[in-house]
């Protein structure tokens, strides 16, 4: 209880941007020209605090950003410049380096930036190579932060150990647990000694707020040399839903959709929990229960069914991905399946929710049952919405649940190997931008290219008990 407590402390402050989007730290009237020297209503990512004499660089502030991109140096933003007038080209900015709150930006398209412009991001750029931040805890003694440091270090770039005073996205620390000794055989007649106990040494993966990731833990004790394989599945498991986050743009796509959570009842009346919209759909559904705080988690019981109702307010056809994370964690998603019969066989493939324009979807049906299964501590769902199917993520889906059981009726399954999506998913967004005009500018083979109007990312982020 003491840790599902201290990890949801942590995580209301890690996800309180994506419950209420406001900059952190501000309240809802107070950002103004007079105290901070910026605009009295951001509308924007941004603003641009310092240009050079020609327009071409110069220095932005950047409070509305996505939380988890601020703390990745493995991704890029080219942000449009609102003031420019009606009728004129947009100027494009790319934000090269940040530091905190302030980046450098480079003008690469349109007219020059003066200070005092405010900016909204269009596109992002997300390293195709992006090692695993490890850090090391101060538990680790001098000998096994060296030996952690060669054994993490030396393989390849898929893990870049870094320094205490660095963002990292997990933590290798040890435990000591008491393990009894095996009992040898005894003849016939003999006594048999009792079993002695001694502490051993378990190395282990842990949360940035110090919860150990219980299938990282081993049965036997082994060297820390020994552990980069078996830490492999939860290395995997971080890039997925590291991907997920840095794909988070409700505020950024032009998309016009929404999701609410709430109780399943047989009655007309909706009791909605939580609630999420993009901005280009209706104003003032991002929402928290009314008896809690701007912040706190959403509480959920696991034996409680809920319904979640996502909404397409545009004027086309959407589809919907569902995927999430339980505490323990495991990679979830919500899925349909179909039955395809070819020439030579028969087989069982993805089938995306699909809502036609101004349509709603409300998931379980009447015949259908789901919940926010899984152990007790902290969830999130993730609602991914796209114009057109996704391909590429489809394969990998059906082949990082073969072992699962599917059906025509929506079910959460556990996902197996979810590292091999997140090329994909990539891959298919990618591919969607290629027709954006002025991507050519700036697309780099590093990077992952972008439009954040080739889909919509909401967060649903809930505690289980």
């Amino acid at each position: 209880a003491a840790q599902v407590s201290r990890s949801a402390e942590y995580l209301a402050q890690e996800f309180s941007l994506t419950q209420q989007p406001e900059l952190v730290g501000q309240k809802k009237s107070t950002l103004t020209r007079d105290v901070l020297g910026l605009p009295g209503s951001l509308s924007g990512d941004g603003v641009i605090i310092e240009a050079d004499a020609k327009g071409k660089s110069g220095l932005v502030w950047l409070g509305g950003m996505v939380p988890a991109l601020m703390k990745n140096d493995k991704t890029q933003s080219i942000m449009g410049v609102l003031s420019n007038k009606a009728g004129e080209a947009e100027s494009l900015i790319r934000v090269n380096t940040r530091k905190g709150l302030q980046g450098n930006a480079q003008a690469v398209a349109g007219g020059m930036i003066s200070t005092g412009d405010q900016v909204k991001e269009r596109f992002r750029q997300i390293a195709k190579n992006q090692p695993i931040r490890l850090a090391l805890s101060s538990k680790l003694d001098k000998v096994e932060q060296i030996d952690a440091t060669s054994v993490f270090g030396s393989n390849g770039s898929s893990v870049k150990v870094i320094k205490s005073n660095q963002s990292a996205d997990i933590v290798l620390s040890k435990v000591e647990r008491l393990v009894k000794s095996e009992v040898p055989p005894v003849e016939e007649g003999e006594e048999a000694l009792p079993p002695e106990s001694s502490t051993k040494t378990f190395y282990c993966l842990c949360t940035l707020a110090g919860d150990v990731l219980p299938d990282t833990i081993s049965d036997r004790p082994e060297a820390v040399k020994n552990k980069y394989e078996s830490f492999q599945g939860a290395f995997d498991l971080i890039r997925w839903h590291q991907c997920l986050e840095q794909l988070i743009n409700p505020n950024n796509s032009d998309l016009s959709a929404s999701a609410s959570l709430g109780p399943k009842s047989d009655s007309s009346s909706k009791n909605i929990l939580l609630a999420k919209s993009t901005t280009a759909a209706a104003k003032g559904l991002n929402t928290v229960p009314a008896n809690t705080s701007p912040g706190q988690v959403l509480t959920v019981n696991a034996e409680t069914r809920y319904q979640l109702t996502l909404t397409n307010s545009s004027s086309e056809s959407l589809y919907f991905y569902l995927f999430g994370f339980d505490a323990q964690p495991n990679a979830l998603m919500i899925y349909r399946s179909e039955t395809i019969v070819d020439d030579s066989s028969e087989r069982t493939v993805l089938n995306p929710f699909m809502i036609e324009a101004g349509n709603e979807l409300i998931l379980p049906s009447d015949t259908e049952e789901f919940g926010m299964s899984g152990p007790s501590g902290i969830g999130s769902l993730y609602l991914l919405m796209t114009r057109d199917r996704l391909p590429q993520l489809e394969k990998a889906i059906d082949q990082a649940t073969k072992t699962a059981s599917k059906g025509s009726q929506a079910k959460q399954i556990k996902i197996s190997d979810p590292v091999i999506l997140r090329e994909a998913l990539l891959k298919d967004l990618a591919n969607q931008s290629q027709s954006t005009q002025d991507i050519g500018l700036f697309e780099d083979d590093k990077y992952w290219t972008l439009s954040l109007n080739s889909w919509a990312m909401m967060r649903f982020v809930y505690q289980i008990i």
